[in-house]
């Protein structure tokens, strides 16, 4: 295993397809993730891969007994010779214009490299055998038909730039012992292989032979399960496989296939497609499904093949017991695995009730009687537990739980650790509040009831109190538990789920740094980066393969900000910052009261026709039709226009103007004779 990605990329380049002790390496990439899965994914998927038969040498070779030609078959064929895997099978019918005694077997020798001669054929048969003739080959050479793919290559209309590393490829193209000549032929971007594929899939080698041009898909993922346990979800895998498969046309196009694997232990699964989106979501449908479901509960003393028969058989679920996690997994429909659950938990119930004997040391035994049988009664029950005097034997349940408990207690006497005895004088035990019974000291000095302690520590998988501090003092201490003493109270397994529940919890509190992957199922966490610049780098689930934007975990967002996204994404937000923006334009934009589109108005006629159709006034909002409008702006605003029209008298005083024209008036009269003219 490498886990340096570079380093196993340039190996896998270097090694991939060289001959080793007579057999052809092939090797792939596998990415393992925190649920313990494994998959490969596409190594090359922008790499043309163009074969062709290479040019080869047969022979014929007579044989007087058919019994030696048999023998010389099974003797040579699918052997290496010459650096080929040499295609060795009886004729049909004899060469023609061939003359030989009545009763010869002939057997055709194929795929020898073209300067095998005819004493050396003639070493590999003999004595038995006699080399007759050689059988018609092609006439172009592997070195010529190189050079011909990539002329053609150049033809096709891509620059010397995109197809730059054919050539060195081609150079080190190699000839299989399966009678085959590979080229690997990676490219700058993909299109550019879709063209070049396009382009070649119309032309043949100079001699006619045609030659086989593969793109791998865009996005692939493998996975292998064990045979049985995809035999028991077939009708799963079945459903899974329609319900994920889409048109060929469609951008949410996928693919899955079921292969079985070099042996007829495993099955792959390969899921392929277009839309890495796509392929991704379905990536993680897969996962989940082979992952199945989990059974609570653990005993190290389960009896694995013949426990996992008895469930295949009865409930028609398969149970993969993994020792190493200390987890019990089932595979299956889901009445099967209803079925299955049930017995397994019965036969969890079965060993722990078992009592398991342990041999106790002499030298332990002092402390036992002093304190540890007392320890023991206190956690497991006073039934539960018994000492052979006699025999210095001692039984106890045989839940992984208790026999955690029964060697942390006999480790305690065989070093000579003595638990705290009990003081009369000390505090009360900070879970029961009541006198201590069988103490327990933490680091920080406080000390518990032994079944105290072990509730609180097991009760806290169930709890989001992280990290576990002592609680003593009224809860006033906050001195986080030691792992030692908790490994000490827990079993392995509840340990473990006591980790899970520590890490969850961390994740739910510290949003701003961490969280888990949007996709559902994928379980994934992406750390945080805010970003506050317009163009945010995007990161890409490893799982499901969702690209977002990390400060958001929303789509990628070119060109905005998270703040402006989140507001281009919320109606009710775009509203609220519309009409902000509308009430700091001083009145030059009002709503169309039919369409709501905001119209802007800088002069002119109260008469607004809005492109909806509406024709609304502009003082008051209104709509009306076109030909009642006008008559409406003189009835109720008296004008067509936002203001009144410039009254040119404005800036007059009438009451004055009256006056003086009244003064006026009576000058003219007294000089007329009194009389006054109008």
């Amino acid at each position: 295993m490498i886990m340096d990605g570079e380093a196993a990329l340039a190996l896998s380049v270097g090694l991939d397809e060289i001959e080793f002790r007579n057999n052809r390496l092939s090797f792939n990439i596998e990415l393992h993730d925190a649920m313990k899965r494994t998959g490969g994914c596409t190594k090359d998927a922008d790499a043309l891969t163009i074969t062709w038969p290479a040019n080869s040498a047969s022979y014929t070779v007579s044989f007087v007994s058919r019994a030696d030609a048999l023998r010389k078959v099974a003797q040579l064929n699918d052997t290496i010779h010459f650096g080929r895997s040499l295609k060795v099978e009886v004729a049909n019918a004899p060469p023609s214009s061939c003359t030989t005694p009545s009763g010869t077997t002939f057997v055709n020798i194929r795929n020898l490299p073209r300067y095998v001669r005819y004493g050396e054929v003639h070493a590999l048969v003999r004595p038995e055998g006699l080399p007759l003739r050689t059988l018609p080959t092609g006439n172009v050479s592997g070195d010529v038909a190189m050079l011909y793919v990539y002329l053609a290559m150049l033809t096709s209309g891509c620059s010397a730039e995109d197809v730059a590393s054919v050539r060195q490829s081609s150079r080190n193209a190699h000839i299989s012992a399966e009678e085959i000549v590979t080229i690997n032929a990676p490219f700058r971007t993909r299109n550019h292989a879709v063209g070049i594929q396009n382009f070649l899939n119309a032309r043949r080698l100079p001699d006619d032979t045609s030659f086989r041009v593969i793109l791998p898909p865009a996005f692939s993922y493998s996975l292998t399960v064990p045979t049985q346990q995809f035999e028991a979800q077939r009708i799963l895998w079945a459903e899974l496989c329609r319900s994920i498969s889409a048109p060929p046309s469609s951008k949410e196009h996928c693919h899955l296939e079921f292969t079985s694997g070099a042996d007829k232990w495993t099955i792959c699964l390969c899921i392929s497609g277009t839309n890495e989106k796509a392929v991704g979501a379905a990536k993680v449908r897969v996962e989940h499904l082979a992952a199945g479901e989990t059974v609570d509960g653990w005993n190290s003393r389960i009896d694995h093949d013949a426990f996992v028969e008895r469930v295949l058989s009865d409930c028609g679920a398969f149970v993969h017991i993994h020792r190493s996690q200390r987890r019990i997994r089932l595979y299956g429909s889901p009445q099967s695995v209803v079925r299955a659950r049930a017995v397994v938990a019965d036969e969890l119930a079965r060993l722990s009730a078992v009592k398991v004997v342990k041999h106790v040391p002499q030298k332990s035994v002092p402390f036992l009687l002093r304190q540890g049988l007392s320890v023991l009664r206190e956690l497991l029950g006073d039934p539960n537990i018994c000492f052979d005097f006699t025999n210095r034997t001692l039984s106890a349940p045989g839940s992984d739980e208790s026999q955690h408990i029964v060697r942390s207690i006999l480790e305690q006497a065989s070093l000579s650790i003595t638990v705290l005895l009990k003081d009369e004088n000390q505090d009360a035990c900070p879970v029961c509040f009541d006198t201590v019974s069988f103490p327990m000291r933490l680091d920080c000095g406080h000390v518990y009831c032994a079944a105290c302690l072990h509730h609180f520590l097991v009760r806290a998988v169930h709890s989001d109190n992280f990290p576990l501090s002592c609680i003593g003092d009224e809860a006033r201490c906050g001195v986080p538990v030691a792992l030692p003493s908790i490994m000490r109270y827990l079993s392995p397994y509840s340990f473990s789920r006591l980790l899970e529940a520590a890490f969850r919890a961390y994740i739910v509190r510290h949003p701003q740094e961490l969280r888990f992957c949007r996709t559902p199922d994928c379980g994934q966490i992406c750390r945080v980066v805010p970003q506050n610049g317009p163009r945010p780098v995007p990161t890409q689930c490893p799982a499901c393969l969702d690209i977002v934007c990390p400060g958001c975990n929303e789509d990628v967002h070119e060109g905005s900000t998270c703040a402006e996204n989140r507001a281009h994404n919320n109606p009710a937000e775009q509203d609220r910052l519309v009409e902000a923006w509308i009430a700091g334009q001083g009145g030059r934009v009002k709503k169309c009261p039919q369409c709501g589109v905001p119209v802007e108005k800088t002069a002119g006629c109260n008469h607004i026709a809005c492109r909806c159709g509406a024709h609304v006034c502009w003082h008051c909002t209104g709509v009306f039709d076109a030909g009642d409008i006008y008559g409406h702006m003189r009835a109720a605003h008296g004008s067509y226009y936002a203001e009144p029209a410039e009254d040119p008298f404005a800036g007059i005083d009438h009451a004055e103007q009256e006056n003086m024209l009244r003064q006026a008036r009576e000058g003219r009269g007294q000089r007329d004779g009194g009389w006054c003219i109008v």
